[in-house]
């Protein structure tokens, strides 16, 4: 069993799993208009990956949740096997959008392992919500999450 966490803020709980926030905001593994779930393989990870993107008013003002989520081994996990040059650069190039958005089109796999590139010995876990055996994803009720603030501590 893998399990994968994902970190939202708590108005958009109960459409965490959608899709439809990377939908609306393209991501590194996905372009505009394609239904996506990022997850992360622990939750420190899941926390490094939300906080990239927040200030600390932000953070401070929202209120977040997390879910832990189990992805039973019936289910196949497809894993990329070929990086394109580049592929971890900011702002996120079209080839890994277009490698996302080819893996939810083709309806494969329900989870695509790819890594982090904020640890690249890590990974996240893209979930298409789309996919039959999604509905196979053991989701946790959404937990209170608070982000620590010696995150933004200055030495």
């Amino acid at each position: 069993m893998i399990r994968a966490f994902r970190i939202v803020q708590a108005k958009f709980a109960s459409r965490a799993f959608d899709g439809e926030g990377a939908s609306l905001y393209p991501g590194r593994w996905n372009q505009a208009g394609i239904l996506m779930i990022y997850t992360a393989e622990s939750l420190a990870l899941a926390t490094l990956e939300i906080f990239v993107q927040l200030n600390k008013m932000s953070s401070i003002e929202l209120d977040y949740v997390y879910f832990d989520l189990s992805i039973p081994p019936e289910i196949t996990v497809e894993s990329l096997q070929h990086l394109p040059e580049h592929w971890n650069q900011y702002p996120p190039i079209n080839k890994t959008q277009e490698l996302g958005a080819n893996w939810i089109r083709t309806e494969k796999t329900a989870v695509l392992k790819v890594p982090s590139t904020i640890i690249p010995t890590e990974f996240n876990y893209l979930l298409n919500p789309k996919h039959a055996d999604f509905k196979k994803i053991k989701i946790g009720k959404p937990k209170h999450y608070i982000f620590d603030e010696r995150l933004w501590a200055k030495n």
